[in-house]
């Protein structure tokens, strides 16, 4: 994947160079560069504000699975988007998926490529552009579908976006994954949802590579974890804006987390035997 992300930074400094001063001011080949040398300036463009740290690492990331674990309305949807451009913009006859629960997501997720794609003016014109796909002039492919075991078996991919993965059925991850090319990238991001699904199972075992990006954390989100915290019921809020795995349904009395810290695996357990 490094090598294949490293030759698209080559194609697209060559197209660049190709240019001559009368077709292409020099501002323009400078703007080109600025979101494949510099990505979290790039991200800046987008977000009109310097990006968080959390942003640039998903952004530059190359580790094949990537968890994503956000609270909502931090700009998660829209930092994956720009990922997914710039991935394809950079990377000739590549496909890339968007893939959530229901449509309406994965149509929402995909509105925020094209908002990505307008902020960094890029030059690049598009083959086809329609409500569920956008092909690039390069051959690349974006597309977004619903999480449907029936419908998404078809396609091969090099990048996977999974927006609300905790969300998303088991049945339906173990579809997903095998559509994955071998040096392809596996974005899973999402807000908890308990601990009965593949996300959580694989967050709480430590596998992948993990970004945490919390709402309390981040000092432009404190109006609304305020309003939130006055709102939300408590353990609710800890799901939203703590990131924590509570037990599924509204009769919470104690959460995963406060069961297992009561409990001294030091001592042996003890086996009981009906007489």
């Amino acid at each position: 994947m490094k090598n294949h992300q490293n030759n698209g930074r080559a194609r697209k400094l060559d197209k660049a160079a190709e240019h001559t001063s009368e077709e292409f001011k020099a501002e323009d080949w400078l703007r080109e560069l600025v979101p494949f040398l510099e990505p979290a300036a790039a991200l800046e463009q987008v977000f009109g504000a310097p990006p968080d740290a959390w942003q640039v690492e998903v952004t530059t990331t190359e580790a094949e699975f990537i968890l994503l674990l956000a609270s909502r309305g931090i700009g998660k949807s829209t930092t994956c988007a720009f990922g997914a451009h710039l991935f394809a913009e950079a990377n000739p006859k590549t496909t890339t998926l968007i893939i959530a629960p229901a449509q309406r997501q994965a149509d929402e997720l995909f509105r925020n490529v094209e908002i990505a794609r307008e902020a960094l003016s890029l030059s690049q014109p598009l083959k086809r552009d329609n409500v569920t796909m956008v092909e690039y002039q390069n051959g690349s492919r974006i597309i977004c579908l619903p999480a449907s075991e029936k419908t998404i078996r078809s396609y091969r991919a090099h990048r996977i976006y999974l927006d609300e993965a905790a969300r998303i059925t088991d049945e339906d991850f173990a579809a997903i994954v095998p559509m994955l090319l071998e040096s392809g990238q596996l974005f899973c991001m999402t807000t908890p949802n308990g601990r009965e699904n593949e996300f959580a199972r694989a967050w709480l075992g430590g596998r992948g590579h993990q970004i945490m990006a919390r709402s309390i954390d981040l000092p432009r989100m404190k109006k609304i974890v305020e309003r939130d915290k006055g709102i939300l019921a408590p353990a609710k809020f800890r799901q939203e804006h703590l990131l924590s795995f509570v037990a599924s349904g509204t009769d919470i009395f104690f959460e995963y987390d406060q069961l297992e810290k009561a409990f001294d695996k030091s001592i042996p357990s003890i086996e009981l035997r009906c007489l």
